[in-house]
């Protein structure tokens, strides 16, 4: 299956090392293990522990050129990880027959055209909100020589937090901390505050980066008060506990991701409803691959072209397409029915002639890590 070769992040990381392994005790040859070696310690253990004499990367070169030369240089917290999304590259080239790119690296097929350059003048710039967005757009524009200041009224990272609760979406935790590290050695300040428009006009910024991310859409239920009603991102940042039985509110990506955690690694019982006739329309084809399979492995009930149409104390109502309802019972509903753009600031902050603003991420429209860090990269280059 394309999957084992092409691994997405739902997979194991060195995942055809196991091969290379047996080939190696078979051969007097050397042997080269392959496949989501991510992260230069990953590849030092497989040498050391003999498994293989070298290894091959494919994605971690497209994601930082420079893999083999930090690892080298012993700056491995400096390589900017690829995190087997596949959006950039498997998704944009097999199935949309579209160029070559990569999430984390826009740059991507077009080196030399997309250096990181000076900037003419240095600028004050404040970055409101410390997710991929934000985050990118302020260490690009740090490495321009600009000013720069974050405001993030909680832990930086944004939804990188939420997205890699599940232990199956590990590979975004090393994205998470390659970004604190970069933060850091650039050494951006960092406001852990919620900004108004009065503190970044008394602060006399001369550019201000939105990047306020998404907020939950509301469905506006009957009975969704309910004290057993619970946002997914409340699951996934352990902020809200559930019972046995959980019913998830959209099959998107979220509430999917949401559903085989809960199944996986907290042992409940789950059904998935989904108003749409197909579950998972934002996930992509070789991680909705996987995720079939975990469906099926964890027992996950999917229900599909289900309306739900009111939270009861026993569950929820359901109405399909022909106008017949049904009850299903749970002891938790989880609503994942997707976001909207939170861009109540910009909208505060553009009344005012003094400062350059612009909006970028999740604010501007949700969607996914690819279009956000590009957004911000192609941003902070022009400032």
């Amino acid at each position: 299956m394309m999957v084992h070769q092409v691994t997405p992040m739902a997979l194991s990381v060195c995942h055809n090392t196991w091969a290379a392994e047996i080939i190696k005790k078979e051969v007097n040859i050397p042997v080269i293990a392959s496949g989501s070696i991510t992260l230069p310690r990953y590849g030092e253990e497989i040498i050391s522990s003999g498994k293989a004499d070298f290894i091959g990367l494919g994605r971690p070169l497209w994601a930082d050129p420079d893999w083999a030369l930090k690892a080298k240089e012993g700056r491995s917290e400096d390589v900017r990880p690829c995190i087997r999304c596949n959006d950039g590259c498997l998704e944009r080239t097999f199935y949309f027959y579209r160029a070559v790119s990569c999430t984390v690296n826009p740059a991507v097929g077009r080196e030399g055209e997309l250096d990181i350059a000076p900037a003419e003048q240095s600028k004050k710039v404040a970055v409101v909100g410390g997710g991929p967005a934000g985050m990118e757009a302020a260490r690009v524009a740090a490495l321009r020589g600009h000013d720069v200041t974050i405001y993030e009224k909680r832990e930086l990272g944004g939804a990188l937090i939420e997205a890699s609760a599940p232990e199956f979406k590990t590979d975004l935790r090393p994205l998470h901390q390659y970004y604190l590290t970069q933060l850091q050695k650039l050494d951006i300040q960092i406001q852990h505050e919620e900004a108004t428009a009065e503190t970044i006009q008394n602060e006399n910024y001369d550019v201000v980066i939105l990047a306020t991310g998404a907020k939950p859409i509301p469905l506006n239920l009957p009975g969704q008060e309910n004290t057993r009603v619970v946002h997914a991102l409340d699951v996934l940042s352990n902020q809200a506990d559930t019972g046995q039985k959980v019913l998830v509110i959209g099959g998107g990506m979220v509430g999917t991701e949401t559903a085989l955690h809960l199944a996986e690694e907290h042992q409940r019982d789950v059904v998935l409803v989904e108003m749409a006739d197909q579950i998972m329309g934002d996930v992509g084809h070789s991680e909705a691959m996987v995720y079939f399979d975990k469906i099926k492995k964890d027992k996950i009930k999917v229900l599909t072209g289900e309306k739900v149409t009111e939270i009861t104390h026993e569950g929820i109502i359901v109405q399909n397409k022909k106008g017949q309802t049904k009850t299903i019972g749970a002891d938790t509903v989880v609503i994942a029915a997707g976001f909207t753009p939170n861009n109540t600031l910009s909208i505060n902050i553009s009344t005012s002639n003094n400062v350059e603003v612009y909006s970028i991420g999740d604010c501007v429209k949700p969607a996914k890590f690819l279009d956000a860090i590009h957004q911000a990269f192609h941003l902070a280059r022009k400032i």
